[in-house]
Parts: structure tokens; sequence; C-alpha cells
């Protein structure tokens, strides 16, 4: 499983509901697993990387996979996008009143410990129906994936606490 075949699938399924669930697609030497969340637990970055670790846990005894490969997070988000060389002052992208809705993918190679991922923006009309995802940066190159600067401690969290499990 790929981060392009995950973009493909979770296309598919925004466009036709105009939302996504947040969730964890894990990969595993044995077999694979989906975990869906109501919503991204935890009110900041310290509480959900204990809930991811939770997450990894709980999975290894329930339903392992086996050696973990790729762990994928899949949610929607606000952002903010810088104009120019302008940082935006406001501390939360949710309280920018020019924030725009996007769609994150985030993939951890468990064995490289590399981490890449794609944003893409929704776009609503008026009423608030999807009409478009379109990729929300674009790397010099054009390239839509993010692979040098991205870190999110939730993926590793969610390994850690699995692989407390699954020894």
């Amino acid at each position: 499983m790929t981060i392009n075949d995950i973009v493909e699938k979770v296309k598919e399924t925004i466009l036709r509901d105009g939302k996504h669930i947040p969730m964890f697609l894990v990969e595993g030497a044995k077999d694979g697993n989906v975990i869906l969340l109501q919503d991204l637990p935890g009110r900041d970055t310290l509480e959900r990387v204990s809930s991811m670790r939770n997450y990894g846990t709980e999975m290894a005894c329930k339903c392992p996979v086996g050696q973990l490969q790729k762990v994928f997070m899949v949610h929607q988000a606000w952002a903010s996008k810088f104009k120019g060389d302008k940082i935006p002052t406001l501390r939360a992208a949710s309280q920018d009143p020019q924030r725009q809705e996007v769609l994150i993918i985030v993939e951890l190679d468990v064995l490289t410990s590399k981490q890449q991922s794609v944003a893409f923006e929704l776009v609503r009309d008026k009423a608030g129906q999807l009409t478009l995802m379109q990729p929300f940066m674009e790397t010099e190159d054009g390239n839509m994936f993010q692979t040098e600067t991205v870190y999110s401690p939730l993926l590793p969290a969610f390994v850690e606490g699995y692989s407390i499990i699954d020894m």
C-alpha cells in the first residue's frame, strides 16, 4: 500500500460524502487494519500522543497485524497559507479568518522511520457542499508530496504503543 493508493481511495470517499472520518490505516507483515476515530482525541499534542500510544497498544492486543510496516493517518483540519514571506500572526489556524479546510494524509514507513504527507484544500460552495479537492501546497518541482520536513509525533506514538505488546 502506498500513499498514492490511500489518496485515490480517500478522494472517492470525500467527494462522495463531503467529509472523511479521521482514521489510521495500518499495514503489517501479516495483515492490515483500519481504525476509525470519531475525532482526533485530546486537546493538545501531548494528550494526542498519549491517545495514539493507547490506540497502538489496543490494536496490538485486539487485532495484531504482525510487525508494523506502514502507518497512515487521514484527517481533516484547518490550515493557513503563508503569503510571500509573511507568517500568520495567529497561533491556531482555526482562528485565522482566511483559514482553509484541508484533508491531510501522513505516512510513516516504520522500517525507515521516514514520514511523508500530502494535503488537499477542500473547496465548498455557498451551501457547504464539497465541490473540489485540490493540492494545498506543491513543492518547487510541482510535487504535492512533502517528505523533507514532515514530522508528526502521532504516528511514532502509535507504533510505540503497538510495539509494547508485539515484542
